[in-house]
């Protein structure tokens, strides 16, 4: 049965107020999108780590997250080269700090936390001699990946050695032991989590097994496992309209969490294939067949037994980010201010538009959660299901929808059209989910969206103007909330 609880997310409790603080990390936000900048903070780390000197030839920053009062959290993948020899990537976590003083008071065991010897003997293949350097100026912690003083299982997770048993002892009762293990780090977040994908071939002809894990950084997994479980049971109940992840395993000592890999592709990348700038009429008719599809799927998913996942009304959706909306004003303070006045407008409205029950709800129904294998929906990454409006995973697709049009504007034409259609698909299925209501939603977490990424994507050059379109957008759909625009 659903709670009055949120959803837990990466935010931290211990944050602090203070402008100084906010305003060096500003400054390093800035920095951040200098390359070269970069470049000479990494080279001053390895100076700490590598056996010999090595050179940083080039890097890509993977994650990205502030913590306004408190510091912010990197991943990078660097290239290393030593000696003129061919470029190697090491990822690294780096955590920066407004100070100094605060960089050592939040690492007191930073060089002397234990690293296992198979751990270091891999850093030791890599070059690296010492897993880990302090930095005064800028302020600033690097760890060489896999040790994370937050994320103990990384390390064996992260090892065939350490895996292959498991899988063996996990996977035993519907294929044979598995003999061959290829793994790949998906999503970093230093300090917070990681994913990775797991491919085992196995003996007797079997077709190779595919794994997903992610570690966190607490017991919420085992939260998410029985979330999963209850995803997995409803898609079996339902209609065939889609399928969801089989959870393997809960693995508490490494706080690591298994399911078996959904078949098909990101919708992500299939409905970029299917809108290039020029699409042909058959391209933008494939692209939606499948949103008709995937609107069967998130309407048979609707029916399914509510979870023991969190209550989310639209009241408790808007206070979530109440605290982001604080954080902005430091740094952003005229988009805080739109931001501000979307919500004000959307909780006005939210009173005058009849809300509808509530049903089992993703909780996180991105395009990217959503798999298609020919015609065929799979749907993954259950972690915040619970309970609520049949119109909030709805809203969310169709936001990440218009989202991707934002970043590729000469496709705009054909994510409004295929926007539209999508609607229509669902208000067909789901007649009693008013128009209103639905944008009344969309304006919610269009401004939602916002508020959860410009902590993890501000530092990219082009997020501001990104943003401003999604202001744009909400204030659109909170006209047709009002009455007063086209649905």
């Amino acid at each position: 049965m659903a709670t009055d609880v949120m959803p837990p997310d990466d935010s931290d409790d211990d944050l602090d107020d203070g402008g100084e603080v906010v305003g060096v990390l500003a400054q390093r936000l800035e920095q951040l999108r200098d390359p070269r900048w970069l470049t000479g903070v990494l080279d001053s780390a390895l100076a700490q780590m590598a056996a010999a000197p090595v050179a940083v030839t080039g890097h890509d920053i993977e994650y990205c997250k502030i913590k306004p009062n408190r510091d912010i959290n990197v991943a990078v993948r660097a290239r290393l080269s030593a000696g003129g020899a061919a470029a190697v990537p090491q990822l690294l976590s780096c955590t920066l700090y407004a100070n100094a003083e605060a960089c050592r008071l939040r690492n007191p065991a930073a060089g002397v936390e234990p690293v296992a010897a198979a751990t270091r003997a891999r850093l030791a293949a890599a070059g690296l001699q010492r897993p880990f350097a302090v930095l005064d100026d800028p302020a600033m912690v690097v760890h060489a990946f896999p040790v994370d003083p937050a994320l103990p299982g990384l390390a064996p997770a992260t090892t065939v050695e350490a895996m292959l048993p498991l899988f063996a002892a996990r996977l035993q009762d519907r294929r044979r032991a598995p003999r061959e293990l290829l793994l790949e780090v998906l999503h970093y977040k230093p300090r917070r989590s990681c994913a990775i994908h797991y491919t085992m071939d196995a003996d007797g002809g079997a077709q190779p097994a595919r794994v997903y894990g992610k570690l966190s950084r607490d017991d919420r997994g085992a939260f998410h496992h029985r979330l999963l479980a209850a995803a997995h049971a409803a898609s079996l109940r339902g209609d065939g309209l889609w399928q969801a992840a089989r959870p393997v395993a809960w693995v508490p000592e490494w706080r690591l969490l298994l399911q078996e890999a959904v078949p098909g592709r990101d919708f992500r990348l299939v409905f970029a294939e299917l809108t290039p700038d020029q699409a042909t009429a058959a391209q933008l008719e494939r692209a939606g067949s499948l949103l008709d599809a995937i609107a069967r799927a998130v309407h048979d998913l609707q029916r399914a037994p509510v979870t023991d996942g969190p209550t989310m009304t639209f009241e408790r959706l808007l206070a979530a980010q109440d605290r982001n909306l604080h954080y902005m004003t430091g740094l952003q303070p005229q988009l805080a201010a739109d931001l501000a006045a979307i919500r004000q407008q959307a909780a006005r409205l939210a009173g005058t538009i009849p809300a509808g029950p509530l049903v089992f709800s993703h909780g996180d129904f991105a395009h990217g959660n959503v798999l298609v294998d020919g015609d065929r929906v799979g749907i993954i990454d259950f972690d915040k299901a619970g309970a609520a409006e049949a119109a909030y995973d709805v809203a969310y697709f169709l936001t990440h929808m218009w989202s991707f049009g934002i970043r590729h504007e000469k496709r705009m034409p054909h994510v409004v059209q295929l926007c539209a259609r999508f609607r229509a698909a669902y208000a067909e299925l789901a007649p009693e989910v008013s128009a209103r209501r639905l944008a009344l939603y969309e304006a919610l977490d269009f401004a939602a969206y916002v508020l959860r990424n410009f902590r993890k994507q501000s530092h990219q050059a082009n997020w501001l103007h990104w943003a401003r379109a999604q202001v744009a957008a909400a204030w659109d759909r909170l006209a047709v909330a009002a009455g007063n625009g086209v649905a």
